[in-house]
C-alpha cells in the first residue's frame, strides 16, 4: 500500500512538472524594432500604460503572451506590445521552418481563380472559351532562373507563367512575371517569430494597394488530398482569403471568399520538369 501511494505521488509530481514546463513561457530574447510609434503596457490587451515607444526603437522580444501581444523589455522596463508593430529578428529560424523543398514537383487541383495565377492581368494563353475549372496545375523550382515555375493551364506543355517566390527572415513574397518583368510583390504570409505561436497579426498590402491584415494560427495537423501535414500555419486574410502552409511543402490549400479554389494533390520528385 505504501509503495502504491508513493508511486502515485511520484506520478502526480511528474505530471505537474511536465504541465508547468509546457505552459511556462520561454524567453526567446530576440532583437526587435518598433515599426511604428507604439505603447508599452503593463498587461495585455493594452491596459496599464507604462511608456511610449518611438518608431525605430530597439527592444528585446521574449515571447507571444496571447493573441497578438508580445512580452518585451524596452529601456529596462518589461511590458506588452502588439507584435504587428514589431520587426522581430529571430535569425530566420521561423522562416526556415516553412522552407519549400526545391527538389519536389507539386501537383494541385484548381477549382477557381487562385492567387497563384496572374494577379488581375488577363492572358491570351488561356483557351478562347475561358478557363475551365477544375484543372490540374504544377509548380516546380527552376534552379537556373532562381524562380518558381507554375503551369496553370493543363492544355499547355510549356509553362505560361513564371513567379519568383522570395523568402526572407520575415515573409514569403510572390512576384508574378508579365512581359519579361516581375510585378509588384504579393505577400503570402509573414512568419511568426515564435515556433509555437497561436495568433500573430501582420500588416500587408497587395497588388490592389488595399491594406489587408492577416491572422495566423498554428494547427497541429491539416488533411488535404496529398496527405496529412503537421504544424500547418493557417493564414486568414481580412479580405476573407485563407491559405494553409505546411513546413517543407508550402501552400497546401487555398480559399478565396470562403470557397476552396486550390488544393495540393501530390508531391513527387522533380524529374518531369526542369
Amino acid at each position: 500500500m505504501y509503495k502504491l501511494l508513493l508511486a502515485g505521488l511520484v506520478a502526480l509530481a511528474l505530471f505537474f512538472t511536465a504541465t508547468n514546463k509546457s505552459t511556462a513561457a520561454e524567453d526567446l530574447n530576440y532583437s526587435a524594432t518598433a515599426k511604428v510609434n507604439t505603447t508599452l503596457y503593463k498587461k495585455h490587451p493594452g491596459s496599464g500604460r507604462i511608456t511610449s515607444i518611438p518608431k525605430g526603437a530597439s527592444m528585446t522580444f521574449h515571447y507571444t503572451a496571447s493573441d497578438s501581444w508580445g512580452r518585451v523589455t524596452y529601456n529596462g522596463k518589461k511590458g506588452y506590445v502588439l507584435t504587428a508593430y514589431l520587426e522581430i529578428d529571430d535569425n530566420g529560424a521561423s522562416a526556415k521552418l516553412y522552407d519549400v523543398d526545391k527538389t519536389k514537383l507539386y501537383k494541385y487541383k484548381v477549382m477557381g481563380h487562385s492567387m497563384f495565377e496572374r494577379i488581375r492581368i488577363p492572358t491570351n494563353s488561356r483557351p478562347t472559351g475561358g478557363t475551365r475549372y477544375p484543372y490540374t496545375s504544377y509548380s516546380w523550382y527552376e534552379e537556373g532562373q532562381n524562380a518558381w515555375q507554375l503551369d496553370p493551364i493543363k492544355y499547355h506543355e510549356q509553362p505560361v507563367n513564371q513567379y519568383k517566390l522570395v523568402q526572407n527572415k520575415y515573409e514569403l513574397l510572390l512576384y508574378p512575371e508579365f512581359n519579361g518583368r516581375f510585378l509588384r510583390s504579393y505577400q503570402l504570409l509573414a512568419f511568426a517569430a515564435v515556433p509555437n505561436v497561436r495568433f500573430w497579426d501582420i500588416p500587408k498590402s497587395n497588388s490592389e494597394h488595399r491594406a489587408i491584415t492577416a491572422k495566423m494560427q498554428l494547427l497541429s495537423k491539416k488533411k488535404v488530398q496529398a496527405g496529412t501535414f503537421k504544424n500547418v500555419m493557417k493564414v486568414t486574410y481580412s479580405n476573407r482569403n485563407i491559405i494553409y502552409v505546411a513546413p517543407g511543402v508550402g501552400v497546401i490549400q487555398e480559399y478565396r471568399d470562403k470557397i476552396k479554389v486550390r488544393e495540393l494533390m501530390s508531391v513527387t520528385n522533380n524529374t518531369q520538369l526542369h
